[in-house]
């Protein structure tokens, strides 16, 4: 885990503080990248060729992408039988909000812990 000084000292690109906020690594965020870009919805094996990985990294990289709420998935069924998912990115102003207001309560839990740390050093 890196300090939050150094993470400020890098000169970060915006598309960081997926990193910061989420954990999400340099596939996710080309992921997302690549799923804002594309006029329609994709499946992972078209996530997986644009982005040059296999299906089966891709495919934890979009699990993650939409636990977090950066791809929405939709179930398509096919007519003779079976289904597959497509996945399309959220809008990036929703994601942008969502940040925001992760990063505020990131924020205020980290403050009452700097507060506990100076109490627990209070009167010494």
């Amino acid at each position: 885990m890196r300090a939050l000084a150094d993470l400020l000292d890098d000169d970060p690109d915006p598309d960081a503080v997926l990193e910061w906020v989420d954990g999400c690594g340099t596939l996710d965020r080309e992921l997302y990248r690549t799923a804002v870009d594309a006029d329609d919805e994709l499946t992972v094996e078209e996530l997986a060729t644009a982005v040059d990985r296999d299906r089966s990294t891709t495919y934890r990289a979009v699990r993650r992408l939409h636990e977090h709420g950066y791809l929405d998935r939709e179930r398509v069924t096919y007519e003779t039988g079976g289904y597959c998912y497509t996945y399309e990115a959220v809008d990036p102003e929703i994601v942008a909000g969502r940040l925001s207001e992760r990063l505020r309560r990131c924020y205020d839990t980290m403050q009452a812990l700097v507060d506990d740390f100076r109490d627990g050093f209070a009167g010494k």
